[in-house]
């Protein structure tokens, strides 16, 4: 499930907002799904989740007259515009249905390889021009060479990985809830 980063999605329990997920997050895992959040101020990731609400709205227009007379019949008609979405409908840009796309790209998990995500987040940061990064309650300091860049930072729980917007290494870190300042170790 991908989620903007709004306080519904995000809530976490404990100090720090960095030591366990909030009731939405631990909801959407123990359903068997994983949960991303899109990155800060990035409104493309969730225009992506907005379109295809759109053609799915189009597709339930398309195959049904008026509104689902309970939740059952609304799930069922979803479902049939899920398999025509996923196995009948080609994509332009590639002239493949989704299903083949997804099963021709082992490379990037398949279904039998799902990748795992208990409740990590992307944070998509500018470092101030001394070298300093603000991550939740924390102070981070990432070295001056690195002021006034735009960084990536994966939070796992309470590890944080430092990304170039390129994807390489900077540095990674444990945060210590008791403590508000802390210093990258660099890759």
């Amino acid at each position: 499930m991908l989620a903007d980063n709004g306080s519904a999605f995000t809530g976490r329990i404990g100090q720090a907002n960095l030591t366990r997920p909030g009731r939405f997050a631990a909801t959407v895992i123990a359903a068997g799904s994983r949960l991303i959040h899109s990155s800060p101020y990035h409104p493309q990731t969730l225009g992506k989740c907005e379109r295809l609400h759109q053609t799915a709205d189009k597709l339930l227009g398309h195959f049904f007259t008026g509104p689902a007379a309970s939740a059952a019949e609304l799930q069922t008609r979803l479902d049939t515009v899920r398999a025509h979405y996923n196995t009948r409908r080609r994509h332009s840009a590639v002239a493949t249905t989704p299903q083949q796309a997804w099963r021709s790209a082992p490379v990037h998990g398949g279904p039998a390889q799902l990748p795992l995500q208990t409740d990590a987040t992307v944070h998509r940061l500018t470092v101030i021009p001394h070298g300093t990064v603000t991550l939740g309650a924390h102070l981070i300091r990432l070295g001056a060479r690195h002021g006034g860049t735009e960084i990536t930072a994966l939070v796992n729980g309470s590890h944080v990985s430092f990304h170039a917007l390129g994807g390489q290494l900077i540095g990674q870190l444990t945060l210590d809830p008791t403590k508000r300042y802390a210093t990258l170790t660099a890759a």
